[in-house]
């Protein structure tokens, strides 16, 4: 009796699907093995013994390249996706640059192979940080960052864009000292003195994006706020986003709180690379442009940064848009706003770099002004008592020329008539 053709075809299907379910069970085990070994080295990275190696090389490694010590008492986290380092120290020499109750650090792997670096966060809590400048002009924190290799001209490019999504800092304290500055080069109290800051309750939460190979940064600071020992400062927020590449200085946003001011600034320079080393020529030739608006400002605020402007008093509220450079800047709105008065100016201003050649072509319309205002805000000039005035509602007025020599026009209307 002879076999059919169904009897034929599953005899020589079976050695077929019996391969397939040897190939099946041989990958499904090689699966198994892999997550049993991956699995099983993810647990190691979890234990103290991992972590003490791990914190060893990681302090080996960075005391190698740096300039400095670097002490770390623990450290903790899951090394996959982020670890937080505990009490941290770095010093050079005697002198304790950071201090800091924690270190945390939250990464993404995945990027890595995309040629990025994802930072998650970094966040300090509790750091006390000092930025010394020797007595030989040199800020120590230059030299700790020094490299101890020899330089190459041929050295690769860094092949990584770098993007910090969250920089935080809670609770902190900057303290910047000059160990050359002592005597008149210290500023009195209630100054800012950028060479002796002591900024406390410091917190900051900012996030960047870093582009080494075209130099390209950018910055965006969601919050800031501090108070200055020294100068009596309280800024109670400070947003800020600034992008700056070889050819520019952006600031789209910048927006300052104190406690007795609020101010919104836009500034942006154009044709400058601010990586190399610029002269004051060049700077004084840099084209800008600036809108600033201030409802309120505090003139103690100023006075902590320009102290010749001690005889204002008061709050202004400040409106500024300008263009150019400081050899020629073109002033397209300028108002001022006090208790009774306002303000408003156009015009150009020449030579600001050089005082002695200062030379103004502005005009003044729509404007009213009141004595009593002149005498709440600018208490430190003697004016003439004009009192009987009132408010002078001012037409026009236009001013051409140096301080010492120029030709002034104007109409008015007074009380008096």
């Amino acid at each position: 009796m002879s076999e059919s053709p169904t009897d034929t075809i599953q005899t020589q299907s079976e050695p077929t699907s019996k391969k397939r379910r040897g190939f099946g069970r041989w990958l499904l085990r090689f699966v198994l093995l892999c997550s049993t070994v991956l699995g099983a080295a993810f647990v190691f990275t979890l234990t103290p013994a991992f972590k003490d190696w791990l914190l060893t090389y990681l302090l080996d490694t960075a005391n190698k390249e740096l300039q400095g010590t670097v002490e770390v008492a623990e450290l903790s986290g899951d090394v996959l996706s982020g670890i937080t380092l505990h009490d941290v120290v770095l010093r050079h020499n005697a002198d304790t640059l950071l201090a800091s109750k924690s270190v945390k650090v939250h990464y993404d792997i995945q990027p890595f192979f995309e040629d990025i670096i994802s930072v998650r966060q970094v966040a300090l809590i509790q750091p006390r940080l000092n930025i010394i400048k020797d007595r030989e002009g040199s800020w120590l924190h230059d030299r700790v960052f020094a490299s101890t290799s020899p330089s190459s001209d041929s050295a690769a490019p860094f092949p990584y864009e770098v993007q910090l999504h969250n920089f935080t800092i809670a609770d902190g304290d900057i303290q910047v000292r000059d160990l050359g500055c002592t005597g008149d080069c210290l500023r009195e109290p209630g100054r800012v003195d950028f060479d002796s800051l002591y900024l406390q309750d410091v917190a900051l939460s900012m996030t960047a994006e870093v582009d080494l190979n075209t130099s390209s940064y950018g910055v965006d600071i969601l919050h800031l706020s501090f108070r200055d020992e020294h100068s009596g400062l309280n800024v109670e927020r400070l947003r800020m986003i600034a992008e700056v590449d070889t050819s520019s200085l952006r600031l789209p946003l910048l927006q300052v709180k104190t406690d007795a001011s609020n101010l919104t600034l836009y500034a942006e320079l154009f044709d400058v690379n601010v990586f190399e080393s610029i002269g004051p020529q060049e700077w004084q030739e840099t084209p800008a442009f600036v809108n600033l608006v201030g409802n309120n400002i505090a003139t103690r605020d100023l006075q902590r940064f320009l102290p010749e402007l001690d005889f204002m008093a008061g709050t202004i509220g400040l409106e500024l848009n300008a263009a150019g450079s400081y050899g020629d800047l073109e002033i397209n709105q300028l108002h001022l706003d006090l208790k009774d008065s306002h303000i408003e100016i156009t015009g150009k201003l020449k030579n600001l770099h050089n005082t002695e050649h200062l030379f103004i072509d502005g005009w003044i319309d729509n404007t009213r002004l009141s004595y009593q205002d002149v005498q709440d805000h600018v208490p430190g000039l003697e004016i003439t008592d004009l009192s009987y005035l009132g408010v002078v509602e001012l037409d026009y007025a236009s001013f051409y020329g140096e301080p010492e020599e120029f030709v002034a026009s104007l109409a008015a209307k007074t009380k008096a008539g």
